[in-house]
């Protein structure tokens, strides 16, 4: 079990419990199967595809970004943009941050 894969099952489980849903409850929301949500939140599998991470996201009402930056990806407009200018996108970073 990655590192990675818990933080973002108990970022899930943290906002689910916050919104008081059930796992039933909320699977139905996001057409996902209790039990797969219960791996997701114990870290046990990977996150789910990008499609499903934003559906959390609305779901849960909380930015997508927050969510792929938890999952140990980026969103694929970012990951476009990351690709196409690479040196500028990592000069504009540590400026920013370092």
């Amino acid at each position: 079990m990655k590192r990675q894969y818990r933080a973002f099952g108990k970022r899930i489980r943290k906002l689910r419990i916050a919104d008081d849903y059930s796992l039933r409850q909320f699977g139905e929301l996001v057409g996902m199967s209790q039990g797969y949500i219960s791996l997701i939140e114990t870290g046990k599998i990977k996150p789910p595809s990008d499609e499903k991470i934003k559906q959390l996201a609305d779901v849960l009402g909380v930015g997508r970004d927050e969510l792929f930056y938890l999952s140990g990806r980026l969103p694929e407009d970012v990951r476009k943009i990351a690709e196409n200018k690479a040196e500028e996108v990592s000069k504009m970073v540590r400026k920013k941050f370092i």
